[in-house]
């Protein structure tokens, strides 16, 4: 005859202790609140730079639509100014449309327009679009070919 015993013989505990478990989400935690600051400060940085670079894109859109067209190409801030967007236009139309920056513009002209050999045409002789975020500071300038050009420095005066 067999003889069953009762208990248990070599059992081991799997997974983990509800101590263990606090002790994690606590150190989880902790790694969390360290990093979120430097999180916010990059998302600010990359959504000025995104900022400058749309808007150096839609620069030179509007620089080669005028040279290819023969036809003067502007563009033009949205109605609550350049912090709220612009379009590119010409004669016939709209040719892009952007909406809000997200960041601040610190200074840039009423208008920006390219002529049919894709200068700008303009009495200013420095034609500048600064931005400013939580992060930095960007200067768009356009040299007189009409070529954009954007640095991380503010906007001379």
């Amino acid at each position: 005859m067999r003889r069953t015993s009762s208990t248990r013989r070599g059992t081991r505990q799997q997974g983990f202790t509800l101590v263990e478990f606090i002790i994690t989400l606590v150190v989880a935690a902790v790694l969390l609140g360290l990093a979120v600051p430097g999180f916010q400060k990059i998302v600010s940085a990359q959504r000025l730079r995104a900022a400058s670079y749309n808007l150096v894109s839609d620069l030179v859109l509007a620089r080669s639509e005028a040279v290819k067209r023969r036809a003067a190409v502007q563009i033009v801030p949205s109605a609550s100014g350049w912090g709220g967007g612009w379009s590119v236009q010409f004669a016939g139309g709209t040719l892009a449309q952007r909406g809000g920056l997200g960041v601040a513009v610190t200074s840039a002209p009423a208008q920006i327009t390219f002529g049919v050999d894709g200068r700008v045409v303009t009495t200013d002789p420095a034609v500048r679009i600064g931005l400013e975020g939580v992060s930095g500071k960007r200067c768009i300038s356009l040299d007189p070919s009409g070529r954009p050009k954007s640095v991380s420095m503010e906007c001379p005066s």
